[in-house]
Formats: C-alpha cells, structure tokens, sequence
C-alpha cells in the first residue's frame, strides 16, 4: 500500500474541507486498480475545486496523473492516479450511485483518513 501517496491525497481532501473522506483497500479485488478514496464536495464549484487541487498536488509530488474526467462539471469528478482512482461527488449523486455500499466489503481503516471525515451513513 502506497501510504504516502494515499496520505497525501486523503490529507489534501481533509484541508480542503471534503466530507465523508473514506478509502477502500481493493488490491484482493480483481479490479485495474488497487485504491480507491471517495469524497464529497459541497457544491459543483468545490468539488471541481478538490479535484483540481488534488491533480496539482498529485503532479507536483512527482506522481502521474494518468487521466481525470468531470472536472468541469464538478458534480462527480474522477482521478486515475495509476494504482488509485480517486472519486469526488456531490452528495446527492454520491447517494445515488452508491460506490460506498457497493465497494463496502473493501472499505479500509488502515488508511490515514483524517478523524471525523470518515462519516458513512
């Protein structure tokens, strides 16, 4: 597990005031990636906000940004970053699509998601 790319990530969502930060450990999946963090963003200005913000921390630590999608729209904005895919939703269409309950068997405490952001209902 890539702590420290996955730390950068969950603690930049965290400042960035995200909510609902949570991670899923998927490596035992048979899935093209190994991690996956979902957020949520207030509005579609913030939650195109976080994401932009984590593609410019991502890059600027040396990591590739293998592609995003959404970003404009900021209503679910997505980031490959290779071995994690990052997912950033407005609430309503987090609920909706429900990749928290479908990834549910994978979700990880073993991630640094900083305290109190993880609030899964």
């Amino acid at each position: 597990m890539d702590l420290y790319k996955i730390n950068l990530i969950t603690s930049e969502l965290d400042a960035l005031g995200a909510l609902e930060i949570a991670g899923f450990d998927l490596s035992s999946s048979k899935n093209c990636f190994n991690y996956m963090i979902i957020a949520s963003g207030r509005s579609t200005r913030h939650a195109s906000s976080l994401a932009k913000n984590i593609a410019f921390t991502i890059k600027k630590n040396g990591y590739l940004l293998e592609s995003s999608s959404g970003i404009e729209k900021g209503m679910w904005c997505a980031l490959d970053v290779g071995d994690i895919v990052v997912h950033i939703f407005l609430p309503e269409l987090r609920l909706e699509y429900d990749l928290d309950g479908l990834w549910s068997e994978y979700l990880c405490s073993k991630m640094n998601i900083p305290e109190g952001a993880h609030n899964i209902q």
